[in-house]
Formats: structure tokens, sequence, C-alpha cells
């Protein structure tokens, strides 16, 4: 498996500052170009996952808080697979007992 060469850091970051719409184009490229160079029975997993990322990155007010976000959303995926490890299982999640309110009729 042969990997993407990116540019350095200075590089990105002054096409982000002078054109982002280059920028976000050359992510994409990027992005596109190291996905197929993974095996297809992972490919697929793999698009999931950014496809949720981009979801996530254009719910966000701002550059930082993208960041924030796709933070929140590694811890979020390591401690998951830290509890797997330790417990054999995934966490189980609160779920929410849904409650019967009488309708009007009931109560008249």
């Amino acid at each position: 498996m042969s990997h993407v060469d990116l540019p350095d850091f200075d590089t990105l970051a002054t096409l982000y500052r002078q054109d982002p719409g280059a920028f976000e184009a050359l992510r994409t490229s990027l992005l596109q170009q190291a996905l197929e160079q993974v095996e297809a029975p992972r490919r697929s997993r793999i698009e999931a996952l950014l496809n949720r990322i981009e979801m996530q990155r254009r719910r966000a007010k701002n550059p930082l808080h993208a960041t924030v976000i796709a933070h929140e959303m590694m811890w979020t995926s390591f401690l998951t697979m830290r509890y797997v490890l330790a417990h054999g299982e995934r966490p189980q999640h609160p779920g929410a007992m849904v409650l019967q309110f009488p309708t009007r009729q009931q109560l008249h």
C-alpha cells in the first residue's frame, strides 16, 4: 500500500488563507486518493466514517468549531474502543422509558 504525499503544513496554511476553495478541493482530492488505496472490504466503512465527519464539519460554525467537533468524535471513538477492550462488549447507553399518558378522553 503506497501513501498519499501531503504538502507541508506551511503550504497548506498559505493555500487555506489565500484560496479556501482550492484548499477544500485539494483536501477532497487527497482524501479520495487515500480512499482508493484501501481494500474493498474496508472501504465502505471508511466511506461511511468520512461521510459522518463531513456532516459534522458542515454543522460547525467555523474551522475551530469543526476541529473541536472532530476532537470530540475521536475521543468518543477512543473511549468506546478502550471500553470494548476492557469489558469485551460495547458500552450500554442508558435508554429512556417511554411513559404512557392518558388521553383527554381517558381523563374525563
